[in-house]
């Protein structure tokens, strides 16, 4: 379990004394009915557990790759090259771009979702 709040004297000093042993008794608690840290979930397995690799690998692994892990195509985002491939500046502001393909895809998702519930 991650004790990064406690830890931290800085956020500890804005709780009262009651509150912060408070904290402490739920972590501990916590610790004692759960374990430490969580194991982490492999969602290709879950997928394929629930009938829904084709959704995960069409998907999700497209989504995942481009909106939440630091990938080439991810940090290409950033960057606003000429024709020569040289670098102008960088780009840190939101953009329209591939805004359709997005919205197609949580689209189909959410469809796909929904089927599956009803299944």
């Amino acid at each position: 379990m991650n004790h990064a709040f406690l830890a931290d004297p800085s956020l500890i000093e804005e709780l009262t004394v009651e509150q912060g042993e408070g904290l402490r008794n739920l972590v501990r608690d916590l610790t004692q009915q759960y374990g430490g840290k969580p194991a982490d979930i492999n969602w290709a397995s879950v997928a394929g557990k629930v009938g829904m690799t084709k959704i995960y690998n069409s998907v999700y692994r497209e989504m995942s790759g481009d909106g939440t892990h630091a990938t080439i195509s991810a940090l290409n985002r950033h960057i606003k090259a000429n024709a020569d491939h040289e670098i102008l500046h960088l780009v840190f502001e939101p953009s329209e771009e591939d805004l359709l393909p997005t919205l197609s895809s949580a689209l189909a998702s959410l469809l796909i979702a929904t089927e599956a519930l009803v299944a």
